[in-house]
Order: C-alpha cells, then structure tokens, then sequence
C-alpha cells in the first residue's frame, strides 16, 4: 500500500519517502520556506494518492 501511495505522489510531483522496519511507514518532508499555497497542493496530491491507491484494493 505505502509503495503504491509513493509512486503515485512522485507521479504527480509530490516526493515522499517510505520508512520504518516494514517500510509501512510515509515520511512527509516539507522545507520550512514552503508556502501556505504548495503545503495545500502537496497534501492535495498525497490525499488523492491515497484514496487511489485504496481504490485498487
């Protein structure tokens, strides 16, 4: 499931990061000098990988 919400994100421009022993885990990096406007779009990008993502299930 992580590896698939991941490869959706990156397709769409998001970078995110799996982690954790299990790789069960989904690391949200964002840079300090973000703006309110790109933290929306990138939780936009990460909401819709998710919800695709559970779609395929």
């Amino acid at each position: 499931m992580v590896a698939k919400i991941i490869k959706h994100a990156v397709a769409h421009g998001l970078i995110i990061e799996n982690a954790g022993v299990h790789d069960n885990v989904i690391r949200f990096l964002s840079p300090l000098v973000a703006t309110e406007k790109q933290i929306h779009a990138g939780l936009d990008i990460f909401e819709t990988a998710i919800k695709e993502s559970l779609a395929e299930l």
